[in-house]
């Protein structure tokens, strides 16, 4: 199945398909803010230590969950196409 393709200077994975098996996860850092998203905006941060210093929820040793949550997506009518700030 084909979720995406590489950019042209394969820097990024553009993801065409939202319906992926699961989860495809972004980790983010600068040594004390972490954070974790899902290309479908599901995640979740914290500050220096993920036990005392969560600023979203956090669930140990798990993926970040999708749902529950609230999402926003367009879809073009036209061409079937959705669009989400994720």
């Amino acid at each position: 199945m084909d979720f995406g393709h590489f950019s042209e200077d394969g820097k990024e994975f553009i993801i065409e398909n939202v319906e992926t098996p699961s989860p495809w996860i972004n980790y983010l850092q600068n040594g004390k803010y972490f954070a974790l998203i899902s290309n479908n905006g599901g995640g979740f941060s914290y500050l220096k230590s993920p036990l005392y210093g969560r600023i979203t929820r956090y669930r140990i040793n798990d993926v970040p969950p999708d749902r529950p949550g609230k999402y926003i997506y367009i879809k073009d009518l036209d061409t079937g196409e959705y669009w989400s700030l994720t």
